[in-house]
């Protein structure tokens, strides 16, 4: 579901671009329509961009074979390598996307066939805005998995550093995303970024439609005015895209401090 209307993005456009866009789509519910679409490539471009999730976004890795993607879970993803600098540093790793609404299970594996142990969720310690979690284990009763794996997970917890770098030993189930982004002003900066850049790809999609008439806004009809307007919307889609992308620049910058403080 996008997380900006199709009004939001009219606030942008303005003049010839919009009466470009009705001539082309007609009906308020077809413009919302084509727009919906734009707002989603805008917002996913956003999203890969910072790796972030701008809505609440089930993760798992190696999901259990009665659970269905797009049903019980929205995205599968591999497991974590293990890197001995993170645990000298109690464990911290830091997920693919952020933030972290909360983190469901974390295993030892070894392959998809193999799973040694899941740690005890009071080991965790989740630092949600960073999209990070450590591993700290803890005594109570999470030292019971200990027992009851023989010994093979107080070897991974002891021993693992001692081999370096050792792949896909991490399989980590969380949720990702913000759980109602429109309503946070923390987050009011990405929905302009977004904003924007929907509003310059429906310029472009103006500009480069088949419609009749769409090309261009055309007074004269003569090909000198068709070609400024498009040159005109040629410019202002690059207004554009640079704001909104000047917008996620600072976003990244100012979380990339943070996360490194944190660390």
């Amino acid at each position: 579901m996008a997380v900006v209307s199709p009004d939001a993005v009219r606030k942008i456009l303005a003049g010839e671009a919009m009466a470009s866009y009705l001539l082309a789509y007609g009906t308020a519910d077809e413009q919302d329509q084509a727009m919906a679409s734009l707002i989603d490539v805008a917002q996913t471009e956003a999203e890969n961009y910072l790796m972030m999730c701008f809505e609440p976004t089930v993760i798992k890795c190696y999901p259990d074979d009665d659970l269905t993607q797009g049903v019980d879970y929205d995205r599968e993803e591999r497991p974590y390598d293990f890197h001995a600098e993170q645990w000298n540093h109690w464990g911290f790793m830091q997920v693919r996307w952020a933030p972290i609404i909360s983190v469901e299970r974390v295993r030892l594996t070894f392959g998809e066939e193999w799973d040694i142990a899941e740690l005890p969720s009071e080991w965790i310690r989740v630092y949600e805005e960073q999209g990070a979690f450590c591993i700290v284990p803890t005594p109570g009763s999470g030292w019971a998995v200990l027992l009851q794996t023989g010994g093979v997970v107080s070897f991974f917890l002891t021993h693992l550093q001692t081999f370096g770098n050792v792949p896909g030993v991490f399989a980590v189930d969380y949720t990702a995303g913000v759980t109602d982004i429109s309503s946070d002003r923390l987050y009011s900066p990405l929905l302009r970024a977004v904003t924007l850049n929907a509003a310059a790809e429906v310029l472009l999609d103006i500009a480069e439609s088949k419609h009749a008439g769409v090309g261009s806004v055309s007074l004269s009809g003569d090909g000198l005015s068709e070609s400024r307007q498009l040159t005109k919307f040629q410019d202002r889609v690059q207004t554009l895209r640079t704001r909104g992308q000047e917008i996620l620049d600072r976003w990244r910058d100012s979380h990339s401090a943070m996360l490194m403080v944190s660390a």
